[in-house]
C-alpha cells in the first residue's frame, strides 16, 4: 500500500484585525501637503502558486478590495476587469499579472493563497508622486507571519520663489516711493540747470 498525504495550508486570518496570521495584502496610503487622495494609482501583481501544488489547492484565489475596514464593491476606477461575486470577491489566477487600482485609504486582499506562494507586487504610475514602500514581505512569499505589500506615495508642495502675494501690496508701495523719489531729484536736477 503507498499512502500520499499532502497538507494544504492557506492564511485565513482578518486582513483587517491585525492578526499575525493576515491575508496577502497590498495597501496604499497618500501622503504630503499636495497629495491627492482621491486619485487611483495603477498597480500589478502576480501570484504564483507554490512549487508543489497539493490536491486541494485553490485553481483561483479570492480577492476582494477593502476600505475603511470592510471589503467594498469595486468601481470602475479600481480596474478590475473580471467579474465580482455576489460577496464583492474576484478571482486571482496563479501566474498571471492583475492589474488594478488603489486609492488612499485601500487594500487589495488575497484571502487563500496556499502558504508558499510567491508574489511581487509594483505601482505602474505614481502621477508625480514619489512612492515608498513603508514595508514588505521580506521574502516575499506567502507564510505564517504578516504578508503585507505597504506603498505610500508623497507629494509635497513646490517651495514658492520670488515674490509672496502677500507682500505684493508692500512691494508696490516701495517701488512707487522709489518712483517718486527719482522723479523728485530729476526734477531738481532739471531746474539746477536751468538756473
Amino acid at each position: 500500500f503507498s499512502f500520499d498525504n499532502k497538507f494544504v495550508h492557506t492564511s485565513l486570518g482578518s486582513p483587517t484585525a491585525g492578526s499575525t496570521n493576515k491575508n496577502l495584502e497590498i495597501s496604499k496610503t497618500v501622503t504630503g501637503s499636495a497629495g491627492n487622495m482621491a486619485e487611483y494609482f495603477p498597480m500589478t501583481t502576480t501570484v504564483n502558486a507554490p512549487a508543489v501544488v497539493a490536491t486541494g489547492t485553490p485553481a483561483t484565489y479570492k480577492a476582494y478590495i477593502y476600505e475603511g475596514g470592510a471589503a467594498i464593491t469595486p468601481t470602475t476606477d479600481n480596474a478590475i476587469a473580471g467579474p465580482v461575486a455576489p460577496d464583492k470577491s474576484f478571482a486571482v489566477t496563479p501566474g498571471t499579472a492583475l492589474t488594478f487600482a488603489l486609492k488612499h485609504g485601500q487594500s487589495l486582499v488575497i484571502t487563500n493563497a496556499p502558504t508558499g506562494a510567491s508574489y511581487d507586487a509594483s505601482e505602474t504610475n505614481a502621477k508625480g508622486h514619489t512612492v515608498q514602500a513603508l514595508a514588505t514581505a521580506a521574502t516575499k512569499y506567502v507564510g505564517e507571519n504578516t504578508n503585507l505589500v505597504a506603498l505610500r506615495n508623497n507629494k509635497d508642495s513646490a517651495t514658492p520663489t520670488g515674490i509672496i502675494t502677500n507682500n505684493l501690496p508692500f512691494v508696490l508701495i516701495g517701488l512707487v516711493a522709489i518712483a517718486g523719489i527719482a522723479l523728485v531729484v530729476a526734477k531738481s536736477r532739471m531746474h539746477s540747470t536751468e538756473a
